[in-house]
């Protein structure tokens, strides 16, 4: 049978080499024929649960077949030779890869504990096509090369899967039934992959799609107003409108909109932009949230071409406005948010603030909303510490007011221009901007006590699922060990335990590297989840007992501030 598949694959006149989909199942053939053969000559005999391995073997080498035809595309093309590739195209050839590999893993991990462990390394590959999926639709020459890169990763890959996969088989593993300690193992490992994936594949689709010196060197004629609402303490709101001052896109006007709500001294603000950059804004009306008051205020006072809100809290590097102008232009965007790194000044924050992050881009699907544009609207994303938007699309889909009580707003504000068939995007910057969320350790508990019930849209229900969710995927890997080895479980199911550890501490360390921290931001990931989870379960209780959670307390605002100054 191997070798018929063999000269069926090669061989005219059926040769399946040049035929769509079947050129993916005869060559996976190939790979898992050999297999089978193996375990007939041997004599071992096959369970039940060996055929989800062998199914397992075959998603995934027609998964790799499909990740080497995108690879050689314009090869075939080039010489005239049909693949599903050349028929499907490479993004949706990559997309049978995606689905194959997930097939691979999925299909794997329930075969036991030690299936779940090899389970992991096979879901590594998913990082392959997901990078096929994420290059830039504008060049259509940019999937093959992803393709040429993900190859080369793929042969590296295979080397440490391998020796991962080989170290498995030498502990003698063995297909068991499936019981409940697999059960607790395969979810909190499947948790912690899902997790990741999420903020492995954010980094790679959200990356600029032009680089610093092309995008830097492009010179849009559009105005920009950058709109700053009133808050935060002084020392970081006139570094926040130094650096705006400092913007080399050629034409950027401040306006600061006081909404009221201030920090401590923002006099030193008003010397920093001038009295023509101050906007007094009128009491929000009931319902609207003070933010998106401001904006809304801001926007419609503008009169330019683009605005960019920033926090008041986030400080820019001088190319950062220049840059996002050029990535909404190249990506036709409508709306433009940049991912920023988190500023970390106190011990407090180094200790708490890497949770924000972690709950961010480790279970919201981001990465999809960057690689949709923004579709469907439900899973659209927008950061509000840095966002540029087209003046004409924001006013034409309602901009704030279309939900101006939200507690997500921005991410509201995204899926407003997704329904009205706008282009939604998401960048990383973390080396284009720096955003500081609480002050202190204390500060970001309650940043998290006020956000639970308004992030789960106010429904109490879905805020205490999420809270279990999170104490799952994050808690969950540091508790099983410790429960494994208390209860006595066999050398071989504690390893299984640990493989959840393992994958956790692998995506904190890419949201590390990419959020430009220090590697020992890890070490503090237990305090950081404990206080997390504890602003929320506040949070909760306040909302169950009727409770108003504790504000900002208000300060003098930059009106009365500017005033008392004259």
């Amino acid at each position: 049978a191997t070798v018929a598949a063999a000269v069926v694959y090669s061989a005219p006149p059926v040769r399946t080499r040049e035929r769509p989909i079947l050129d993916l199942a005869t060559g996976a053939l190939h790979l898992v024929l050999p297999a089978v053969c193996g375990l007939v000559v041997s004599g071992v005999p096959v369970s039940a649960l060996a055929w989800p391995l062998l199914l397992a073997f075959l998603a995934w080498a027609m998964a790799s077949h499909a990740l080497a035809a995108v690879q050689r595309l314009a090869a075939d093309r080039a010489a005239d030779s049909t693949s599903s590739a050349t028929a499907l195209g490479a993004r949706p050839t990559a997309g049978i890869a995606l689905l194959g590999y997930l097939l691979a893993a999925v299909l794997t991990a329930t075969s036991g504990s030690l299936g779940v462990l090899a389970a992991v390394g096979l879901a590594l590959y998913l990082l392959l096509p997901t990078m096929i999926l994420g290059a830039p639709g504008a060049d259509p020459s940019a999937p093959e090369r992803a393709a040429r890169q993900a190859w080369h990763a793929f042969l590296g890959l295979n080397l440490l899967v391998g020796l991962w996969l080989s170290q498995i088989l030498l502990r003698h593993w063995s297909v068991t039934t499936f019981g409940a300690w697999d059960l607790a193992v395969t979810g909190i490992t499947g948790l912690t992959v899902l997790v990741l994936l999420q903020v492995t594949a954010t980094r790679l689709l959200t990356s600029r799609r032009q680089d610093r010196r092309g995008a830097s060197s492009q010179r849009s004629v559009e105005t920009l107003t950058a709109v700053v609402a009133g808050l935060n303490e002084s020392s970081r709101l006139r570094a926040t409108l130094a650096a705006l001052r400092s913007q080399t896109y050629a034409d950027v006007r401040i306006l600061v909109v006081d909404d009221g709500s201030t920090g401590g001294g923002p006099s030193a603000a008003v010397d920093a932009i001038g009295s023509e950059g101050l906007l007094a804004a009128p009491p929000a009306p009931p319902g609207w949230s003070a933010t998106a008051w401001a904006r809304h205020i801001g926007a419609h006072a503008a009169e330019t071409d683009l605005v960019m809100f920033v926090d008041a809290d986030t400080v820019l590097a001088p190319v950062t406005t220049r840059l996002l102008v050029a990535q909404l232009e190249v990506g036709r965007f409508d709306l433009l948010s940049g991912i920023s790194r988190d500023a970390l000044p106190t011990v407090g924050e180094r200790a708490t603030v890497p949770g924000f992050a972690l709950l961010r881009f480790g279970l919201a699907p981001v990465w999809w909303s960057a690689l949709t544009a923004g579709r469907p609207a439900f899973l659209a994303f927008a950061g509000g510490s840095l966002m540029l938007v087209r003046r004409e699309a924001y006013l034409a889909v309602g901009g704030h007011a279309a939900n101006p009580g939200s507690g997500r707003a921005d991410i509201d504000l995204a899926r407003a221009f997704s329904r009205a068939g706008r282009r939604v995007g998401t960048v990383h910057a973390a080396d284009l901007a720096e955003t500081r969320h609480a002050s202190g350790a204390l500060g970001v508990l309650g940043a998290w006590r006020r956000s639970i019930l308004p992030g789960a849209g106010g429904s109490l229900a879905l805020a205490i699922v999420t809270v279990i969710i999170e104490a799952l995927a994050f808690l969950g890997p540091l508790v099983l060990p410790l429960a494994a080895w208390l209860a006595g479980v066999r050398p071989p199911a504690l390893l299984a335990a640990l493989a959840p550890l393992a994958v956790l501490l692998l995506a904190r360390t890419v949201l590390a590297v990419t959020q430009r921290q220090s590697l020992l931001t890890i070490a503090w990931h237990p305090v950081t989840i404990v206080v997390t989870l504890a602003g929320q379960l506040l949070g909760i209780a306040d909302h169950a007992l009727g409770r108003e959670p504790a504000q900002r307390r208000r300060a003098l605002s930059l009106t009365e501030a500017a005033a008392a100054d004259r």
